[in-house]
């Protein structure tokens, strides 16, 4: 699973099965490094564990913002985001809704300068009937493209996702 790491040191972790109960999705978790040692990881709290899958989270350097895959309860998975606000984070909300419909997005990146942000997707040229029969070649040419639905990297630009400052 995808981890993260703050410029103090803390690790952010998705996983399974570390605790027993109903839930079956990943959740997300922090470990603290405390005089050089890692501390057990501990479940982040509601408002951020309310998904039924959360993972793939980037924690920006300072700490101040997370954007992770989750899985809310009544949507569909796509990518939200939260602010660490006077010791506590927000209210996740979705990053981008047409990036969220268009690319059902995860593995969210922003780069180290911080202009350039990334994101994978399988959505594909198979996602949906083609209009018209396919030719032998065409499905080649389909199957070794990018849009396969084998998994491809985006970008965007960084100030096309709208995101505050951390208060």
């Amino acid at each position: 699973s995808k981890t993260s790491i703050t410029a103090d040191g803390a690790l952010y972790i998705g996983a399974s099965g570390r605790e027993a109960g109903p839930r079956t999705g990943r959740r997300l978790y922090r470990s603290k490094l405390v005089s050089g040692r890692y501390e057990t990881p501990e479940p982040l709290p509601a408002p951020i564990d309310g998904g039924e899958e959360d993972s793939n989270q980037y924690v920006s350097p300072d700490g101040r913002f997370m954007i992770y895959m989750s899985k809310r309860p009544g949507a569909d998975a796509g990518l939200y985001v939260t602010y660490l606000e006077n010791g506590a984070w927000s209210n996740p909300s979705p990053l981008d809704a047409k990036l969220n419909a268009d690319y059902a997005p995860y593995t969210p990146l922003i780069a180290p300068d911080g202009k350039t942000f990334y994101f994978t997707s399988q959505r594909g040229v198979f996602d949906s009937a083609p209009f018209a029969a396919m030719t032998y070649a065409k499905l080649l040419e389909a199957i070794r493209s990018s849009g396969n639905g084998m998994a491809d990297i985006y970008t965007l630009p960084v100030e096309a996702l709208s995101l505050r400052a951390a208060r």
